[in-house]
């Protein structure tokens, strides 16, 4: 049986350029070292070609390496100079697997910038190059002005030590994976008209922002008009470390589809900046213990995707527009920024577990109150939780709409129409309407009526009872199981004269009450 065995490569050719600032041309051959009679510089095909670290050099170096004829190495390795290929229109070409290294050297940096050529990867080796690829050794990877790289390669952003690709001035790059904090840490930053394309299908995510390991931090940064990131397959921010996707000044995303789980950070800012999906969109995974994820949109952001699946561990909140149907099976939705206005085009399903968070703070909807404006139909269901913001009292006669939809259907959990819900922070009490029945427009959530809470009245329904000694026994006074809340029932118990709240089980015994009152 034959074995196939992948061929040595003819050797290690170092740059050494000693004259000036060691800037020079690269098929120049006395600007190397190392190669033998048999193979002399400058490295070609079967050659690995390295930049720093050479001849004794005691610190490392800044320079440009000029080219003016295309190029091809086996695989190229900053160790810990700082090195611009200045391509002229040139390409430069690697073909090995698993040999590509900017940054080798602990407690120092590589940098490779690549400005107005292309630095082709190969195609059908999947090849490997690491930015970041020692523990301890930070490489960065500057795409400008120009410059390009193709092929079908894995970028491996903190491959080892911290790593970040940089696109920018018209940059771009294309490739088969990029992991962005693979090891170590890892940055992506596209911005300034430059673009990166992932083309990767099939099982898996084609795009991983998020550590590979408990701690290890993974950020892309995406910004600025006509700023874009493609990528064919699925889109995954947050994994056993934390990831962050940070979208701006109309910079645009696309994936296939997307998820956020476990660990991931979405943030989308301004009206012209989005990320779209042709598929669906999971923020939060039940599946996840301890899952924490957050989707922010600010100043008109926008989200795109067929289905929008928010689940437990997730937060989605903000002032922009959720484009597709919204399941709201867990988590929060919190429309506004401390009182904004959240737009959902399409349709809106609320289930058992979820919670919808509204803040009042003024008259005035979108800016001093939050509301959820659905295009589509509302299926209402898990809780509805309000909150009173920036020291404004309501009046018993101020009206504020919360939520409107072509049609509602369904109940929150925790408030039917015209019952009363306790504000989360125990300042009062709203009435709540929707529905056909509702006393307003049946296809808006209004509330109405506030009436101020005494203190220890957890219930909001105007008096202190056994009922609000339940609520605080479990948990749901404003400092749950707190000795202040309890201090605040037994000081109010009974006035104004005791009325039983109807909660559907019984209240403490007269000896209970009297003996936590003592």
């Amino acid at each position: 049986m034959l074995a196939l065995i992948p061929e040595a490569h003819a050797a290690d050719m170092f740059w050494s350029n000693g004259r000036g600032d060691g800037s020079g041309g690269f098929s120049t051959a006395i600007h190397w070292s190392g190669g033998s009679p048999s193979n002399p510089p400058p490295p070609d095909a079967d050659d690995i070609a390295h930049f720093g670290m050479t001849t004794g050099a005691a610190f490392p170096s800044t320079y440009t390496v000029t080219f003016t004829a295309n190029a091809t190495n086996e695989a190229v390795v900053v160790e810990d100079d700082s090195v611009t290929f200045d391509l002229n229109g040139r390409t430069y070409t690697t073909t090995a697997f698993l040999e590509n290294k900017i940054g080798t050297v602990a407690g120092r940096t590589g940098s490779l910038t690549i400005t107005d050529g292309t630095w082709d990867l190969g195609t059908g080796v999947k090849d490997h190059t690491l930015v970041g690829a020692v523990a301890g050794a930070p490489g960065t990877l500057i795409v400008s002005t120009g410059g390009r790289i193709t092929g079908e390669s894995d970028l491996q952003l903190g491959g080892g030590g911290p790593g970040t690709l940089t696109v920018q001035n018209g940059g771009s790059v294309n490739a088969f994976k990029i992991g962005v904090g693979s090891s170590a840490p890892g940055t992506l930053n596209i911005t300034s008209n430059s673009s990166v394309h992932v083309d990767r299908e099939g099982a898996g995510f084609a795009m991983r922002i998020g550590g590979g390991g408990v701690g290890v931090i993974g950020t892309a940064n995406v910004d600025g008009a006509n700023s874009t990131f493609t990528i064919t397959g699925g889109l995954q921010v947050g994994s056993t470390g934390p990831g962050f996707l940070n979208i701006s000044a109309g910079a645009s995303v696309s994936s296939a589809n997307g998820t956020v789980a476990p660990r991931g950070t979405v943030t989308i800012t301004g009206v012209s900046s989005r990320w779209t999906n042709s598929a669906n969109l999971d923020i939060g995974q039940s599946s996840f213990i301890n899952s924490q994820n957050l989707l922010r949109l600010a100043d008109g952001g926008q989200v795109q995707a067929a289905t929008i699946l928010i689940s437990n561990g997730a937060r989605v909140e903000g002032v922009g527009t959720l484009t597709g149907n919204v399941s709201h099976a867990g988590g929060v939705i919190a429309p506004g920024n401390s009182a904004g206005k959240l737009n959902v085009t399409g349709n809106y399903t609320q289930t058992t577990s979820s919670r919808l968070q509204i803040e009042i703070g003024g008259v005035t909807p979108a800016t001093q109150h939050d509301i959820l404006d659905i295009t589509g139909s509302a299926a209402l269901g898990g809780n509805l939780e309000l909150f009173v913001i920036n020291g404004f009292a309501p009046l018993p006669s101020d009206t504020f709409t919360i939520l409107e939809a072509s049609t509602i259907t369904g109940a929150f959990s925790n408030v039917a129409n015209g019952q009363r819900r306790a504000t989360g922070d125990g300042l009062g009490s709203f009435l709540v309407h929707y529905g056909p029945a509702s006393a307003f427009n049946p296809l808006q959530v209004v509330l109405s009526a506030f009436q101020a809470s005494l203190a220890g009245d957890f219930d909001g329904d105007g008096d202190v009872d056994g009922g609000d000694f339940l609520v605080w026994q479990r948990g749901g006074s404003p400092n749950p199981m707190s000795s202040t809340d309890l201090t605040d029932w037994k000081n109010n118990y009974g006035a104004p004269p005791l009325v039983a709240a109807s909660l559907g089980v019984p209240e403490p015994s007269t000896w209970v009450l009297l003996s936590l009152m003592a």
